[in-house]
């Protein structure tokens, strides 16, 4: 099973054109309809260039809080010669769509979870590596500024993404489930878990868990319902989504340093820019990533302790020694294994040499 591939591709494919038509038809509407409500300033000139933009996560996470302050960044600083409608929590496309999408350039921009992207671009997959691969969120932002990120940006270009910029929306570090909290790795045997990419599920596989898929918009019925036995989450999109009420025994466990985040243009979204816009783009979303990022830190410290103060949420936080020397080492001999096995032993070494280079 390819994780990041949607399973509805052909309907996609069938249906590009008209999705295309329909979500432009929406969008140049909601267009008008703000302009004849709160008019456009005098001063700004007519906009030049509308553009479409989606994501997948709950409106009140920080990544997609960013996208809102993104879009009102772009308005100002372009004088109203850029406008871009912004459609959150899914509205447009669930998470594992959204690559489809903008291979296909049916939008011109999305906040998305390039854990979705594996199928499409293998080499994402270095974003989300674990077990002690990087040191620390700061290691990642680093190796994502140097060498490692701009592989990864070729890779996505070469499959018509153009990448804006890196987001986060913290580390894939919250194991919620009906059934149980976890203290050790072989508390998740024989668990049916939601993995929110490759590297999560590759650890669900080395614990002895049953690993799955499940999209954003899917995970708070699918745990309510004992679709799923538990699930991984970034610990403040959890909160926003209220997944602890269809699951309120949650763990504090890091499979990953940073949920990999970030915004990726169309390569028809971006070929309606000029360079100087681009250049734009480019440096609004660079504020906001950074605004993000200190966001999204103190968000998942507040929604820990929202969950250890909620009497309906029973809790276990995993100590950093423990997972040091009960998690890690397996999580890190198994994903080395299987991301070698993804994407070619010289690529491997190229992306691994390259995060090391950034400690």
């Amino acid at each position: 099973m390819r994780w990041s591939r949607n399973k509805n591709n052909k309907s996609l494919q069938r249906g590009g054109t008209r999705m295309k038509r329909f979500v432009r038809l929406v969008f140049v509407v909601s267009f008008i309809l703000t302009t004849l409500m709160f008019g456009i300033p005098t001063q700004q000139a007519e906009a030049k260039v509308m553009l479409l933009m989606a994501g997948s996560s709950a409106a009140t996470t920080s990544i997609s809080q960013a996208g809102m302050r993104f879009v009102k960044r772009v308005q100002e600083d372009s004088k109203g010669e850029i406008m871009i409608s912004f459609k959150p929590g899914g509205e447009l496309y669930a998470d594992k769509d959204i690559p489809t999408a903008i291979s296909q350039g049916a939008i011109d921009l999305a906040v998305t979870n390039f854990g979705t992207w594996s199928g499409i671009v293998p080499s994402l997959v270095a974003i989300d590596l674990a077990g002690g691969v990087y040191e620390d969120v700061q290691h990642l932002y680093k190796a994502q500024a140097g060498a490692m990120g701009q592989i990864l940006k070729t890779d996505l270009a070469a499959k018509d993404g153009i990448l804006v910029g890196w987001g986060d929306s913290g580390p894939t570090n919250v194991f919620l489930s009906k059934k149980k909290l976890l203290s050790h790795p072989a508390d998740l045997k024989g668990l049916l878990v939601r993995c929110p990419n490759n590297v999560v599920r590759w650890l669900m596989e080395a614990y002895g868990a049953t690993p799955t898929f499940a999209s954003v918009s899917e995970l708070y019925t699918a745990l309510e319902r004992n679709t799923l036995d538990g699930a991984f989450s970034a610990m403040d999109p959890s909160k926003a989504q209220k997944l602890y009420e269809a699951a309120p025994n949650v763990t504090w466990v890091t499979t990953s340093v940073s949920a990999p985040m970030g915004v990726v243009a169309s390569k028809r979204g971006w070929a309606k820019l000029t360079p100087a816009q681009q250049d734009l783009i480019l440096k609004a979303w660079a504020i906001e990533m950074e605004w993000n990022r200190t966001d999204v830190a103190q968000k998942n410290l507040d929604a820990w302790d929202y969950y250890t103060k909620n009497p309906k949420v029973k809790t276990h936080r995993v100590t950093d020694e423990e997972q040091r020397k009960e998690w890690d080492p397996i999580a890190r001999e198994y994903q080395l294994k299987k991301f070698i096995e993804l994407v070619g032993k010289e690529k491997a070494d190229q992306l691994l040499k390259a995060i090391a280079a950034a400690k």
